[in-house]
């Protein structure tokens, strides 16, 4: 499982995937004194009457879980810079749950995710301000496409459409038409994938995956809200048991009994899929909600067979579409039904998803522009160029290793060069701690690989022989 490999180099090119949303604008901030706030960039406090550097459009904001979104104007010296403002009632939010979103934020560097600008507490809120402040989510905007499509509003969605960009600003509501955004739609798929992936290989569990958190602007898709994720040391310890925070209709069946792990974002994941095949397929949004809808107040034995229901929707809508080929593949069809399996230990992981979108169609289709200079670093390719990338790095440590030994066997030659006057080893009381654990013979080292040569393959032995010639080196400079 690609999140067992860590770090960059699998699904991303380590070259070019430092792109992320706002870059040059964090490069700025971070050049100046006091970033932007003038008083830091993390947990800034302003006293009651002190004036925000912020002026809040109360006409365009959301209403989440925990407090609201709005799009806000912070000014900067002369620069005024549109964000988000996520804002939280301290009272209603452990400040604690505020620190570890922050937390995970800032480790975050990617084209589609959202990006950490600053954290402020003022007057009993807390608030994070986030990089872009997008046209909508893509809730409001399968929803928006199914009104225009089922129920003649065609207006309101005409004018998001153009505002994204996805169709001409003069095109009429009547002009356009389903197929005209549906490359748009099947974009926004892999993009988002790609995002998860990151997220996974950074041991980042998202836990609330669903259309209301990702945001769709003009120059791209992101996930945001990441008030319930969690970071995990290891791959180990990332599956865990607990009451489930997250939105219900969008969780795997396991949650049902507490269970969670990477495989339940990819679950969630999957219903995405569903919901832009439903409308993609031409099926109405409300017959999917009332044929996938799960009874909250059922047994949990009750709701986990409901959601074989979803896997029911996705056979239907893919066995008798209506609109064209498109989409018609029967490898989408399994690939969604593999992704919300109600075994989690067959759902394919995201870089599984990632290479099979790619396998569907090896033009990009379902990539933007930015994601399709990643083409090399999935798949077969993207493993092979993984395992190049390690052993290289396994090339380096033998080279290390070797010079290690060659400073260690001219150690030893010049202690029997200079016999007559060089001092005799001190006795076991008076070596320190870590002359009598060299002396004493290092512990037992992990298991060594070998390849047909001889040669060791495996970087922890590498590591481990560095610290004991280090030791010994210590030990004789030291005599």
């Amino acid at each position: 499982m690609a999140t067992e490999w860590g770090g960059q180099g699998i699904g991303e090119d380590p070259i070019k995937a430092p792109s992320y949303p706002g870059k040059e604008l964090c490069e700025r901030l971070s050049g100046r004194e006091g970033h932007w706030s003038g008083k830091g960039q993390v947990n800034v406090e302003f006293r009651p009457n002190d004036v925000l550097p912020l002026k809040d459009d109360t006409q365009v904001e959301y209403k989440g879980t925990y407090g609201r979104v709005c799009r806000s104007i912070l000014t900067v010296g002369e620069e005024t810079i549109v964000v988000a403002r996520k804002e939280m009632r301290l009272s209603n939010v452990p400040e604690e749950k505020v620190n570890r979103e922050v937390k995970i934020l800032q480790r975050l560097r990617h084209r589609h995710l959202v990006t950490f600008i600053g954290s402020f507490k003022a007057r009993g809120f807390a608030s994070i301000l986030l990089y872009p402040f997008a046209t909508c989510d893509l809730e409001k905007l399968l929803e928006e496409l199914d009104s225009a499509q089922y129920h003649e509003q065609k207006d309101t969605v005409s004018n998001l459409l153009a505002e994204l960009g996805w169709i001409p600003t003069t095109t009429k509501a009547a002009q356009w038409k389903p197929g005209d955004i549906f490359p748009n739609l099947r974009r926004i798929c892999g993009c988002v994938c790609s995002a998860l992936l990151y997220l996974h290989q950074h041991r980042i569990r998202h836990k609330d995956i669903k259309p209301s958190n990702v945001l769709v602007g003009k120059d791209g898709v992101y996930i945001t809200d990441f008030n319930i994720s969690k970071a995990f040391e290891n791959d180990r310890s990332s599956r865990t048991m607990g009451p489930y925070a997250g939105t219900k209709i969008y969780s795997a069946p396991e949650c049902v009994y507490g269970t969670h792990s990477y495989p339940t974002d990819v679950y969630s994941l999957g219903l995405i899929f569903m919901e832009i095949y439903t409308y993609i397929l031409g099926r109405p949004r409300s017959e999917m909600e009332e044929y996938t809808r799960s009874d909250l107040s059922l047994s949990k034995d009750s709701q986990i067979r409901h959601a074989a229901l979803r896997v029911l929707w996705v056979r239907v809508i893919f066995d008798g579409a209506g609109r064209g080929d498109f989409g018609m593949s029967g490898g989408m069809q399994e690939l969604i039904l593999r992704m919300i399996s109600e075994n989690q230990d067959a759902r394919p992981d995201a870089f599984e998803v990632l290479s099979a979108l790619w396998v569907h169609s090896p033009s990009g289709d379902f990539f933007c522009n930015e994601c399709r200079k990643h083409r090399s670093w999935v798949g077969y390719k993207g493993l092979e160029n993984r395992y190049k990338l390690l052993y290289k790095r396994y090339e380096e440590s033998l080279k290390e290793k070797a010079s290690l030994e060659k400073r260690l066997e001219q150690a030893r030659e010049e202690m029997k060069g200079g016999q007559s006057g060089s001092t005799p080893l001190p006795q076991s009381s008076e070596r320190s701690p870590s002359q009598i654990s060299v002396l004493r013979g290092p512990k037992a080292g992990p298991t060594v690989t070998r390849n047909k040569s001889g040669q060791r393959l495996d970087l922890d032995s590498l590591s481990y022989a560095r610290h004991v010639l280090l030791a010994t080196l210590e030990m004789v400079a030291s005599t």
